[in-house]
């Protein structure tokens, strides 16, 4: 996180000397945040950026426990994915992580443990271990960030290294900038001032839903050691949308633009048909069930609802 006034040029990964931000050229790796006038802004650091890979502070200030290549928490247990979580969350939290929207309770977290690509999820026996460690690491942040933080560690504990490595070389971990850059420059470019601060704000907001719905959902392919064909992404505009329905919004004037119809149509080829994740979704950011028509073309932004207890198609 940086002042604006302090980035005056940036490097570009894609071209030699720099871009200088105040002759409009487009920045590499800048987050368009929801404030108009925002006094900070986010960065997406690391190679992309033409800097170093750097040891993260948040890799440094694990417990001791997790540095070993062996990781085992305070209590003995395995702690891989814990490990693996908590590099990941020292790296995508953004601006106002205590604002990252994350609804889970036991019949959510039932339902992703028993509807997964990774099902049948044998490290959900690590839950309350693991709670108790990322509790105290990131408490402070609230308990909805302590419960994304978990789920992460035990996907990451649950999921093949294969698996895991192809979601970080697609650079999942993180917000989507390309869809955020979507929804900035393009989609909203002609929205009103606040409906622009609620849709990049729902965007970020529901970032950590979109990342956790991601890997439980995955693609069945992916655990296939040798797959390198399936195409992985993350249903960050579905989320969006999901969120702003839940926060009681009317319908977007951009929701149902062709681009964006577009745009969420390949979010939900990138995720396993076979599986119900608009349940999961729909929960984790602040809805009783999954509307009814909200994932067609054009989309159903009406107050329905399906109330059956099976998979919405």
């Amino acid at each position: 996180m940086y002042n604006p006034a302090d980035i005056l040029v940036l490097l570009d990964s894609d071209q030699e000397g720099v871009v200088d931000t105040e002759k409009g050229e487009e920045p590499v790796g800048i987050y368009y945040n929801s404030s108009a006038t925002p006094e900070q802004v986010s960065l997406l650091w690391g190679k992309d950026q033409g800097f170093r890979v750097m040891i993260s502070r948040a890799v440094s200030s694990m417990p001791l426990g997790l540095l070993k290549s062996a990781p085992v928490t305070g209590d003995g247990y395995d702690g891989k994915g814990l490990a693996k979580a908590m590099g990941i969350l020292g790296r995508n939290k953004g601006l106002q992580p205590w604002k990252l929207v994350f609804q889970v309770d036991k019949t959510v977290s039932s339902q992703m443990e028993n509807v997964s690509t990774w099902t049948p999820r044998p490290a959900k026996v690590l839950r309350s271990f693991y709670e108790k460690t990322l509790n105290e690491q990131y408490g402070g942040l609230g308990k909805a960030y302590v419960n994304a933080a978990v789920e992460l560690a035990l996907l990451m504990a649950d999921m093949p290294h294969w698996a895991i490595d192809r979601w970080l070389e697609e650079g999942l971990e993180h917000q989507d900038l390309a869809t955020n850059h979507f929804l900035a420059k393009e989609v909203l470019n002609s929205a009103s001032d606040d409906e622009r601060d609620a849709a990049l704000a729902a965007n970020y907001e529901s970032s950590y839903v979109s990342m956790i719905i991601s890997l439980n959902a995955l693609d069945m392919r992916m655990k296939q050691k040798h797959e390198r064909h399936v195409r992985l992404g993350r249903p960050d505009m579905l989320c969006t949308g999901i969120l702003l329905k839940a926060r009681q919004q009317k319908e977007p004037s951009w929701w149902n633009r062709k681009t964006v119809q577009q745009r969420r149509a390949q979010e939900i080829s990138c995720l396993s048909p076979d599986l119900d994740w608009k349940f999961a979704m729909a929960r984790l950011l602040g809805l009783e069930a999954w509307p009814k028509g909200f994932e067609t073309s054009p989309s159903e932004w009406e107050p329905q609802t399906d109330d059956s207890s099976g998979p919405v198609r």
